[in-house]
């Protein structure tokens, strides 16, 4: 599968529910986009549920985009980057979107989301030259719905 660049800092026809209301970034939501997308003329999900497995690369991979493939039941494996991008540094990094009701008004704000284990990046960083090869550790996430390995 593959998405096309647009003319205005991000992808074609990107669907805006997936970064405005949901938080994702525009790389995840290219992602989402592509696997939630509907048959033009039946209007059937191309990728029905519980049979498909997708691979990712460290450019897409989030504790918060594979949450929410498991809530499509589309399961998802990929690598992570353990060093921070430019992005990161300079403090913006990926965020939830959470509703609070205060009186009748609703407000939106933007939250950190989870992130990877640091206990496990640590091993990557700190540790690698004391790990015997083939040692595997693995966390489960907050919410019980994504392991982690290293």
């Amino acid at each position: 599968m593959w998405h096309t660049k647009g003319d205005n800092k991000g992808p074609v026809d990107l669907n805006t529910v997936f970064t405005k209301e949901e938080g994702f970034t525009k790389t995840q939501a290219v992602v989402l986009n592509l696997l939630t997308q509907r048959d033009s003329q039946t209007n059937a999900v191309l990728y029905p549920p519980g049979k498909h497995i997708i691979w990712l690369n460290n450019l897409f991979c989030s504790v918060k985009l594979f949450k929410r493939l498991h809530g499509l039941s589309i399961r998802a494996a990929g690598t992570i980057q353990t060093t921070k991008t430019k992005q990161e540094e300079n403090g913006e990094q990926e965020a939830n979107i959470v509703e609070e009701q205060k009186g009748r008004t609703k407000h939106k704000k933007k939250v950190p989301a989870e992130g990877f284990s640091p206990l496990l990046t640590d091993l990557k960083l700190v540790h690698t030259a004391q790990i015997p090869w083939g040692t595997l550790y693995a966390k489960l996430s907050k919410n019980r719905t994504v392991m982690e390995f290293a």
